[in-house]
């Protein structure tokens, strides 16, 4: 079985500044270990990165990491919100979204498999810089 849940996030541009992105989170559980992100951006086609549903499972409590992707909760200015910084081969991507929103699809694929016990591979907890110890405080202008 196949969930999908669209919404909208936001691409931190600036301090001051972002953008709303049209996105799809997608779930099958043919593929247990991996979710996607899809983003409609500007760009001719979308956005896609799969990574380990593992990593968000993690990252909605706690600031993890796994290769190109970080997750923190909280967010700027301490709003209700989950930040995803993305580094590929076009840059980097600072992406915040609605924990209420990734949480509900995440306890639904959960619903439809289990989390598993031994992951190959858990994420390892991470250090953003440029923040302090609180979640989504920014000591500098730059993710």
């Amino acid at each position: 079985m196949r969930i999908t849940h669209d919404l909208i996030a936001y691409q931190v541009l600036s301090d001051r500044r972002s953008r709303a992105v049209a996105t799809r989170l997608e779930y099958d559980a043919d593929h247990p270990l991996e979710l996607r992100m899809v983003f409609h951006t500007d760009r001719r086609d979308p956005v896609t990165w799969t990574f380990p549903r593992s990593l968000l499972l993690d990252g909605l409590g706690r600031p993890t990491a796994s290769a190109d992707i970080r997750i923190q909760p909280g967010g700027h200015d301490r709003r209700h919100l989950v930040s995803l910084l993305l580094t590929g081969e076009d840059g980097i991507a600072l992406i915040e979204a609605p924990a209420a929103e990734l949480g509900a699809f995440a306890l639904h694929s959960l619903r439809l498999t289990p989390r598993d016990p031994n992951p190959p591979s858990p994420p390892q907890p991470i250090s953003w810089p440029g923040r302090d110890a609180r979640a989504g405080s920014s000591t500098s202008s730059t993710p």
